[in-house]
């Protein structure tokens, strides 16, 4: 369950399921939250959720919270793992963490990142135009889309043009919204096109 919806956010059609239910069954509900602030946890489990997965999602990491309520046997994660090194902000992919999301499927990553890349070809107008009418909840909306998809894949320079897009939109600061708007397209622009060089939907090697 994402928290984070616009309408209904996550905490709400939770308590919505559970009232359906009346008490006569219980459906999992795992909250997904791109935030993982000291009391989230909590805000989560009174909702009526069951546990709480930050972004970005690590497969391995929700297939086991999964496999939990599930009631299926849990492997214990290898102990000693280093923790992961962040990339730099200005990186376009993190293509370690690309590969995580496509469970190290190369052709998979190929098919998400021509996926991701058009899904920014077709948001980035609702964003340019929402910018263009200062709806900042309608821009608001759309960079934390962005940021949760981008940080899945990878994306590193949409993921923190994003968190900088949601946070002005939070503060409302109409003075610094445009520059954190174009800030924001500049790095789905370049990330686009590189996804597309770099993962071509009709690789030579299967062209006829």
């Amino acid at each position: 369950m994402d928290v984070q919806m616009p309408e209904m956010d996550g905490f709400e059609a939770t308590r919505f399921l559970r009232a359906r239910e009346g008490g006569l069954r219980h459906v999992p509900v795992i909250a997904m939250t791109a935030h993982a602030l000291k009391g989230d946890r909590e805000n989560c489990i009174k909702a009526g959720m069951d546990d709480y997965v930050a972004k970005p999602i690590h497969p391995k990491e929700l297939l086991s919270v999964i496999d939990r309520w599930a009631g299926r046997t849990v492997l214990p994660p290898a102990p000693g793992a280093a923790p992961a090194v962040q990339p730099p902000a200005t990186a376009l992919l993190d293509e370690r963490r690309a590969l995580d999301a496509a469970g190290q499927d190369h052709q998979f990553l190929s098919e998400l990142a021509n996926l991701f890349a058009q899904v920014i070809g077709d948001r980035m107008p609702t964003l340019i135009g929402a910018a263009e009418l200062a709806d900042i909840e309608v821009v608001r909306i759309e960079a934390h889309s962005m940021r949760g998809a981008a940080a899945n894949i990878g994306a590193r320079r949409i993921e923190v043009a994003a968190l900088e897009l949601e946070d002005v939109c939070t503060r409302n600061d109409t003075a610094a919204l445009r520059r954190s708007v174009d800030q924001l397209v500049q790095a789905l622009k370049e990330t686009r096109d590189y996804l597309r060089s770099r993962f071509p939907a009709d690789p030579p090697h299967l062209r006829p």
